[in-house]
């Protein structure tokens, strides 16, 4: 009986072992029994184990494929790690303040802007000897009473201030019993 008729035509194994001119046979015992290897010479052992490990040690310093090892994240928000933050390096002033730092300070006269001559301001400056400013809103009620004794050589004897809706700063100036609000509104040119 020839290989052809035992093995059936469909079947790729066969038609493999057909092609290699063998019996299911002779292909089992091939498969069971590997091949022997010849023993290694006296010497060609250790330099084997030597070159191997050289390959490891080679493999590991130029960056041998690593399992990467991931993070157990255990709570649902996401806390964004901390970075490296530089400070600020600008090429050039964003403001005016340190090429001109007359306009970024207050003086004596960036503070009272002008006075007030409405009716209200009038009565103050009859009734209660009282003087109404406008200033700067960044002043503060020293530096008001310090900028009105500096232009005016007068002294006052109390300050009050109030943020208007439009968003300036009214000050009450009131002056003591030495000085006079109607004689030192003529001199300023109010009256």
């Amino acid at each position: 009986m020839c290989i052809r008729d035992r093995v059936s035509t469909q079947s790729t194994w066969g038609i493999a072992l057909i092609q290699r001119g063998m019996s299911k046979a002779q292909a089992g015992k091939t498969q069971e029994q590997p091949a022997q290897k010849a023993a290694p010479k006296k010497g060609q052992g250790v330099k084997k184990k030597a070159i191997r490990k050289a390959k490891v040690k080679g493999a590991g310093a130029k960056g041998a494929v690593r399992r990467r090892s991931y993070l157990i994240r255990t709570k649902p928000r996401f806390y964004r790690p901390h970075t490296l933050r530089l400070r600020r390096a600008p090429k050039y002033e964003r403001n005016t303040r340190s090429i001109n730092p007359v306009k970024g300070q207050l003086d004596k006269y960036s503070i009272l802007i002008h006075p007030l001559s409405t009716e209200k301001a009038m009565g103050k400056m009859e009734n209660e000897n009282t003087l109404v400013y406008i200033v700067s809103q960044r002043a503060t009620k020293p530096q008001i009473r310090e900028a009105f004794r500096e232009v005016h050589k007068v002294e006052p004897r109390k300050v009050n201030t109030l943020l208007r809706t439009d968003g300036k700063k009214k000050a009450y100036i009131r002056l003591g019993p030495d000085a006079e609000a109607l004689t030192l509104a003529n001199k300023i040119g109010l009256i």
